[in-house]
């Protein structure tokens, strides 16, 4: 299971495996194969033909440099998207030709270009770009764009009808801004899925989404990345059936046309449960308006169902051991924190803690320093009569997480601000929002339907 982790690697367990299976290793990875072979990776289409690659591969040999793209054209078939650095020329050519057949056009008496000036300018590189791609054979090309008011054709899959109709819903993006909306996924992560941990989740859910046509909004900088979050990272080993993952975009997309597409690129073990909107779209930089709170800033709570693991055998007296000690008034516990030891009560941490059969039902506090795993208040209570709790004794799915609603629908958020606003309501003379209570992140936004 953990087989990538150096400490725990083993090469002859490899081999040993492909030994038992009558494979031979070297046949796929050392030996030297044939032109006409046909090879792993020629299902993949860039545009780049294959025997441009193995002309490559013997001018490699021949110790051969092929010239650069700005330099000269060496017709390996990129070109076929219609764009790149071996067309930019041709374009600009035709853009400026065009220019000085109509020199006037949209420029104010002083010469300076107005926005109609500007704009012609736009509309000359897209005929530039069409029809750089015109003369080539659309049976060996299916990756050509086609023109505007078609379905548009990438890496041969055709991109849905109402992408094209989101696309004139948002319009006037260009003269207002780019839009930015807040999109909140839940998933669910179990089997197999478990053993990968967080940061491996969010690389894969990264690349399913690039093989979208979601518009996922990327941060600034020299190494752009995608703008992702998530609610609460879930530890190695845990199941789930309430992962939420924030993302922005900058076209509306409905959750069903989202889903469709997301759904089939999902391995064994994880599954795209539900697409939302969270909020209203604001213009991406701020001003005035604000984003929607992340879903890591509302956290407050979380569901859990824990069992013990087949094999296991706890005290005879299990159910009781965790109802009294549940049952408490007070239950003082000893934190490990990052700067120290901290003394708390978790009593006030417990929402909701029952037990049916051999399934333990919990609903427990989970804020940013107040947080309470399961194994936690297992542990204490098995340890308050003397017993030790196996590290690898519970089996436990987090069911779902909860964030703290006022009265008014407002979402509490978590830190600084939160408490800012209870001693300014404290300077009013004023007590704190009562009635609050518990919602399902998955309840806070609205399915998208365009």
């Amino acid at each position: 299971l953990f087989d990538c982790w150096l400490e725990t690697w083993d090469y002859a367990r490899w081999e040993q495996a492909a030994a038992n299976v009558g494979l031979d290793m070297d046949f796929f990875a050392v030996r030297e194969r044939k032109k006409e072979e046909i090879l792993p990776w020629d299902f993949i289409d860039i545009g780049v033909r294959r025997d441009f690659l193995w002309s490559e591969w013997e001018k490699a040999h021949r110790v051969q440099v092929t010239p650069n793209c700005r330099e000269a054209c060496s017709g390996c078939g990129a070109a076929s998207y219609g764009c790149g650095v071996c067309l930019r020329d041709r374009a600009a050519d035709r853009m400026k030709k065009e220019e000085s057949e109509k020199p006037d056009v949209g420029k104010s008496a002083d010469g300076v270009e107005t926005a109609d000036h500007l704009k012609a300018v736009y509309k000359a590189e897209e005929r530039s770009v069409e029809k750089s791609a015109d003369g080539l054979d659309a049976e060996k090309h299916p990756q050509v764009t086609e023109k505007k008011g078609k379905p548009v054709e990438i890496l041969g899959q055709k991109a849905s009808v109402e992408s094209s109709a989101q696309a004139e819903k948002v319009g006037t993006e260009e003269e207002t801004g780019r839009l930015c909306i807040r999109i909140r996924m839940r998933l669910a992560k179990y089997g197999p899925m478990k053993y990968i941990g967080h940061l491996e989740l969010m690389r894969f859910l990264q690349k399913c989404l690039r093989r979208t046509d979601i518009d996922v909004h990327y941060s600034d900088g020299i190494t752009p990345r995608m703008i992702m979050s998530t609610a609460m990272p879930l530890g190695l080993g845990l199941e789930s059936r309430g992962e939420y993952v924030d993302i922005e975009i900058g076209m509306p997309v409905s959750t069903a046309h989202a889903l469709d597409q997301l759904r089939p690129l999902m391995p064994e073990g994880l599954e795209i449960l539900d697409f939302r909107q969270v909020g209203e779209a604001v213009l991406e930089g701020g001003g005035t308006e604000k984003k929607p709170e992340k879903a890591m800033s509302v956290v407050a709570a979380a569901d859990y169902e824990v069992r013990f693991r087949a094999g296991y055998r706890p005290p005879e007296n299990w159910q009781k051991i965790l109802t009294d000690f549940v049952g408490r008034e007070e239950i003082p516990w000893t934190k490990e924190t990052k700067k120290g030891f901290r003394t708390l009560d978790m009593k006030p941490l417990i929402y909701d803690f029952s037990i049916h059969e051999d399934m333990i039902r919990m609903c427990v506090c989970s804020r940013v320093g107040t947080n309470l795993r399961p194994e936690q208040l297992i542990g204490e209570a098995f340890a308050g009569q003397g017993l030790e709790l196996a590290e690898d004794a519970l089996e436990i799915c987090r069911v779902d997480l909860l964030a703290e609603q006022t009265a008014d629908g407002a979402c509490v958020r978590q830190g600084d601000r939160r408490r800012r606003k209870i001693e300014e309501m404290e300077q009013r003379e004023e007590k704190p929002e009562t009635g609050a209570s518990l919602i399902s992140l998955g309840e806070i936004g609205r399915v998208i339907i365009l």
